[in-house]
C-alpha cells in the first residue's frame, strides 16, 4: 500500500534470465528506465533519469510527499519501461497497488 503523504523508497532488482549474460552487461545497455504510476487512465507520476539511483544490480527511487499526495485513495497501476540501444524498449507487466488515505493532507 502507498500511503498518501508518505515518501516510500522503491528498489528494483535487475537480474538475467540468461546465465551467459551478466547483470553488469544488462545495466550497461540500459539507456533509461521509466517508472510510471497511473490512476484512472491518467499518468500521474513518472520517475526516470536523475530521479534514479543505480546500484550494482538494482535501481532505486523514491516518491515525494507531493507525489503521493497527488494520488487519490483507491487503486493505482505501476509499470516499468526500459529504453535500450537502437530504439529498442521493453516493459514489465502492469502491477496494481492501493493508495491509502491520510488524515492530514498537507506536506509536513
Amino acid at each position: 500500500m502507498i500511503r498518501r503523504g508518505s515518501t516510500p523508497t522503491y528498489t528494483v532488482t535487475i537480474s538475467s534470465s540468461d546465465p551467459s549474460v551478466s547483470v553488469a552487461t544488462i545495466i550497461a545497455a540500459i539507456e533509461d528506465i521509466f517508472i510510471t504510476f497511473e490512476q484512472e487512465g491518467v499518468s500521474e507520476i513518472t520517475k526516470h533519469g536523475d530521479d534514479l539511483t543505480w546500484g550494482d544490480d538494482s535501481v532505486s527511487f523514491y516518491l515525494t510527499q507531493q507525489d503521493t499526495l497527488s494520488f487519490e485513495e483507491g487503486s493505482i497501476e505501476i509499470q516499468i519501461r526500459v529504453a535500450l540501444p537502437n530504439d529498442m524498449a521493453m516493459g514489465t507487466d502492469i502491477a496494481a497497488d492501493t493508495v491509502g488515505r491520510v488524515l492530514y493532507e498537507e506536506v509536513i
